[in-house]
């Protein structure tokens, strides 16, 4: 198998890294890369066109870098030496490893591929990467995650990196990409006609190899933008078609979609390539068709790295149940969550106007506590009066009919205000509820009113964002009702016969 591959062959493999989306895609395709991303590997992979840019390598950002700079690819210092005369045999791992395992239950499968983790890509695929001490680069010190990893890749003399440094956080660009790769195999020269890789370009002889040796034909308009940025989506998918890696779609689809991280879409354009590179699974090959096709035997999906419990991502709220997992097709308590994983009103307008709210208004560094109370002043100061009917009292579950109204409107009574707040605090994992009761002040006799409940660790407290943002505020009144104990305000309530305080 791999392990007895030839030269060629695998110089072949790794090469075919760079063929665009014309050459290798049936399937089609940014945020920001943690400051240490050790656990995050990615290679690319175009969208099909049909579903995606037109483009290989879908619309990513260009790196921000000086296109000039990227000449010092070429060796500046004794700690990357040329490697002529070597001859260079590193095969593939015969085994599909797993190389990516996302942060914090996060991939990014749009972000740009940075520098640093394209090293950890190639050396985690190698089967006998070089071992090297470091101090190779500034900009690469002992005890970085990407340290051994570029270190390695610079003593095999696959990275040669900057004039300054290698640059471990930037992005890496397409000529640089090729760069890195055409120092595997032997370098051919092919008439290539790319009107942004003139002869003068620094990566031209990089980008003729390629071309040459028919890996690289480039974009549709007759260019190459060698200074584009690389996704991590991209990679992956790409990683997976030289290695003949595929995941089994049938035995996925039948057990039912895995959700490994809650950034990547079930439907995304690389979801199958993804799972097929961190689901640790075991394989074989069918070729009964003629077509050689892999299927999965065991496989176990990774747990969430985040602990049980809730956890609001980007606007949506998700849950780690008590088996490791995250939560799908359930209810736990009163929040319901999709097959996406993702908390749900049931309703996918009024899911998305929440989402929106919660994404204005929340700061991520707060705590969620905090957070709470950024809804509750929100509700009760960006919302008015509007006098509307009232709800039967000891009714529950109309928050979704009187929260969609209040949004439409920007207007409504104290079911409204109750019922949107109610949603809201689920959206933050609160196990939160509208109450129609009644309420009462030492100058306010007994009257209707809705309001909500939250139990917090067996406890229960009472949020009163209409009574405060209008009665309480009109009269200078300074009473501060949200989550308080009954019975430790000025208001008092009751639901038919029981008095709650």
């Amino acid at each position: 198998m791999m392990r007895q591959r030839s030269l060629a062959v695998v110089l072949t493999l790794l090469a075919a890294l760079l063929l665009p989306v014309s050459a290798f895609a049936q399937e089609t395709g940014p945020g920001k890369i943690a400051e240490d991303f050790p656990e995050i590997s990615g290679m690319t992979e175009e969208p099909p066109e049909e579903e995606g840019p037109e483009e290989p390598f879908g619309d990513e950002e260009v790196s921000s870098g000086d296109p000039g700079a990227a000449a010092s690819e070429e060796p500046t210092s004794p700690d990357s030496p040329e490697k002529e005369d070597q001859e260079l045999t590193y095969p593939f791992s015969e085994e599909h490893v797993i190389y990516l395992n996302g942060d914090n239950d996060l991939v990014r499968p749009e972000a740009g591929l940075r520098r640093s983790e394209a090293a950890k890509i190639i050396y985690s695929l190698l089967e006998a990467p070089a071992e090297a001490e470091g101090g190779r680069f500034p900009d690469v010190p002992l005890g970085k995650w990407y340290q051994p990893y570029v270190d390695s890749l610079a003593e095999m003399g696959i990275l040669k990196g900057y004039a300054d440094g290698f640059h471990p956080d930037q992005s890496i660009t397409r000529a640089e990409f090729v760069t890195i790769l055409s120092r595997l195999f032997e370098q051919e020269e092919a008439g290539i006609s790319f009107s942004d890789v003139p002869e003068e370009h620094w990566a031209y002889e990089a980008v003729s190899t390629c071309v040459a040796k028919g890996w690289l034909s480039g974009y549709s308009d007759g260019t190459f933008r060698p200074e584009k940025t690389i996704t991590r989506a991209e990679a992956v998918t790409f990683i997976n078609r030289i290695l003949d890696r595929t995941a089994d779609k049938a035995r996925i689809d039948q057990n039912g979609k895995i959700l490994q991280f809650i950034d990547l879409p079930l439907d995304h354009w690389a979801y199958y390539s993804m799972m097929e590179a961190s689901v640790p699974h075991s394989f074989s090959y069918d070729e009964g068709s003629g077509e050689k096709k892999e299927v999965w035997g065991e496989y176990t999906p990774v747990p969430a790295q985040r602990s049980q419990g809730p956890h609001l991502q980007d606007g949506q709220l998700y849950y780690v149940g008590n088996d490791g997992y995250y939560v799908r097709n359930q209810t736990i308590g009163l929040l319901a969550f999709d097959n996406e994983g993702r908390y749900t009103t049931g309703d996918r307008n009024l899911d998305d106007r929440l989402t929106q709210i919660v994404r204005a208004q929340i700061d991520p560094a707060s705590s969620n506590y905090d957070n709470l109370g950024r809804l509750y002043r929100y509700v009760k100061r960006n919302y008015s009066y509007l006098s509307s009917y009232y709800v039967a009292i000891g009714t529950t579950g109309w928050e979704n009919e009187f929260a969609a109204p209040m949004l439409s409107r920007g207007k409504g009574n104290c079911y409204n205000y109750a019922a949107l707040f109610a949603l809201l605090a689920r959206k933050l994992g609160y196990q939160a509820h509208a109450v129609s009761g009644e309420l009462r002040t030492d100058f306010w006799s007994w009257d209707t009113h809705g309001w909500v409940e939250i139990v917090q660790n067996g406890v229960t407290y009472f949020c009163d964002p209409e009574f405060e943002g209008v009665y309480v505020v009109n009269h200078g009144l300074g009473w501060d009702l949200f989550m308080k104990r009954y019975g430790t305000t000025p208001t008092r309530y009751r639901i038919g016969s029981q008095y709650l305080g």
